[in-house]
């Protein structure tokens, strides 16, 4: 499936029904600071959630708000909704975390916004 468009993301990022308070923007302001990339583990501590399952949950909320659907992970074994905002990776260190990598498109658009100042009367 194709990925959405740095247009497509700007108009979810825009639409107040889909992030409806900072809250909903603020994981992916602190991936886009961090490198464009965090391990869920670690997003969850920073923002003060349970844990990944916590990340999980939130990504989908923004999903089906969006009125997104679910799509195939890469290696073909079962459908996520992480997989429309980020790429997903094993870090390197062998700890087992998963990796969350903004989609290039998704990045641009968030970078574009910050620029702007548009997250700044959130």
């Amino acid at each position: 499936m194709k990925h959405l468009t740095k247009k497509e993301y700007i108009g979810i990022l825009n639409d107040r029904r889909v992030i409806r308070n900072v809250e909903d923007i603020k994981p992916f302001l602190v991936i886009l600071c961090n490198g464009h990339k965090c391990s869920t583990t670690i997003l969850a501590k920073k923002l003060g959630y349970k844990g990944q399952a916590a990340m999980n949950a939130w990504i989908k909320g923004i999903a089906i708000r969006a009125g997104l659907e679910k799509r195939k992970l890469r290696d073909g074994n079962g459908e996520r909704y992480y997989t429309i905002f980020f790429k997903q990776k094993l870090e390197v260190d062998g700890l087992g975390k998963m990796q969350w990598i903004l989609l290039p498109n998704l990045r641009d658009a968030l970078t574009e916004l910050v620029m702007e100042g548009f997250f700044l009367n959130e």
